[in-house]
């Protein structure tokens, strides 16, 4: 009887931390996805960066006057090979950043500064608020949507 029991406490145990224990798996998974995937975008590298991209994402951007909008990998891929040309420098520093995980969802938000220079201009920069949403795709995340906005710096002279 003691070596049923044992058993059925080692398999209830196996039942109930295995899902936490792929849980806690996925949710390093996607830190690292999102890592990947924000090293690609500051560096504009479009391969590296349209490889994480799900084939129907759709992305804002946060460039006045209207924010840029592109839909499906091909779409982004070829927006940031339309602004190679013109950029020298571009720079995003992800700031309180919070992971979930929601069955194949993975959602990534949080504040980021960035920087940047045209090749033409002085060198500018901000902060913004972003979310990125991955699935998980035969056992990768690709990110599905994402929306960046400016906060606005408020002067208190």
């Amino acid at each position: 009887m003691g070596r049923n029991t044992l058993m059925a406490a080692l398999l209830a145990a196996a039942i109930v931390l295995v899902p936490a224990t792929a849980r806690a798996g996925d949710l390093e998974d996607l830190k690292a996805a999102y890592e990947k995937f924000n090293t690609a975008y500051s560096r504009l590298g479009a391969d590296r960066y349209a490889e994480m991209v799900h084939g129907n994402a759709v992305s804002f951007g946060n460039k006045a006057p209207f924010p840029t909008f592109a839909q499906g990998k091909d779409a982004l891929r070829q927006a940031i090979l339309a602004a190679l040309p013109n950029w020298e420098s571009f720079q995003v520093t992800p700031m309180n950043v919070e992971y979930r995980i929601i069955e194949n969802v993975g959602i990534v938000v949080g504040n980021a500064g960035y920087s940047y220079k045209l090749k033409d201009g002085p060198p500018e920069g901000g902060f913004t608020r972003f979310m990125c949403i991955f699935t998980k795709v035969k056992g990768k995340w690709q990110m599905v949507a994402s929306s960046v906005a400016d906060i606005a710096v408020v002067s208190r002279d």
